[in-house]
């Protein structure tokens, strides 16, 4: 059984224009949030050229127009790990309405857990910028959220709106999973 939750988030205008932008002509957006099992009760997480240092999440894809939340899975996992990815089962759908004033933008984001990754991970889209793989306890995964949420000014939304998923995945039971 798959959990689906909806929260409001206030942002910033140039934040909100900003995925606006991304999501193109769709009215929303839509992406796939990956929880990839390692070894010892672990996730993996990965980080970006152009994050703060020492700035790690889950992997993340947007979802192309026309693109089933499956198709996108398989997608973003071979772009951002190098390999193809099986899913285990869906575990829920976070809707976020990103709010600026009397402007707002949702989006869906549909969270996988996959099989657990046997090989280690690369990028293998270059253009995903990502420089480097972490794996954490998935115990330590609200540590990482509260890490996103204090982000300093200039990355402060989109911190905020990463560290929702995190939080979403964290809450839930790890041995169930």
């Amino acid at each position: 059984m798959t959990k689906e939750t909806a929260i409001d988030l206030e942002v910033g205008l140039n934040f909100l224009q900003a995925v606006r932008e991304k999501a193109g002509p769709m009215a929303t957006a839509n992406e796939v949030v990956l929880l990839v099992p390692r070894r010892g009760g672990k996730v993996l997480l990965h980080t970006k050229s152009f994050y703060p240092a020492g700035t790690y999440r889950l992997p993340t894809g947007r979802m192309l127009p026309g693109e089933t939340p499956e198709v996108a899975f398989g997608r973003e996992f071979r772009e951002e790990l190098g390999q193809d990815g099986a899913i285990e089962r869906k575990l829920g759908i976070i809707r976020c309405r990103l709010i600026s004033g009397n402007e707002s933008v949702e989006i869906v984001s549909h969270v996988y857990l996959s099989q657990e990754l046997a090989q280690e991970p690369y990028a293998s889209d270059e253009d995903e910028q990502i420089t480097g793989f972490v794996d954490v306890p998935f115990e330590e995964l609200s540590t990482v959220a509260r890490r996103l949420r204090a982000l300093p000014n200039a990355w402060r939304d989109w911190g905020r709106f990463r560290a929702i998923a995190h939080d979403f995945v964290a809450g839930l039971d790890y041995k169930s999973l």
